[in-house]
């Protein structure tokens, strides 16, 4: 099956808003909402590319 343009192009968004968000924060204090929002992502978005959040590595 070929992936969607789109998830290519947000996947690589939400790994970087994550390391981000790293850097400010430890890892238990990281949000679904809050890595969405730094990649520009509505939340269910995120939920539909990555579960669980440490999958994301």
């Amino acid at each position: 099956m070929k992936k969607d343009l789109r998830t290519i192009r947000t996947t690589p968004a939400i790994k970087t808003a994550f390391i981000d968000i790293l850097q400010e924060k430890s890892f238990n204090k990281v949000t679904v909402s809050e890595i969405a929002k730094r990649a520009y992502i509505l939340t269910g978005k995120l939920s539909n590319c990555i579960t669980p959040i440490n999958t994301i590595f």
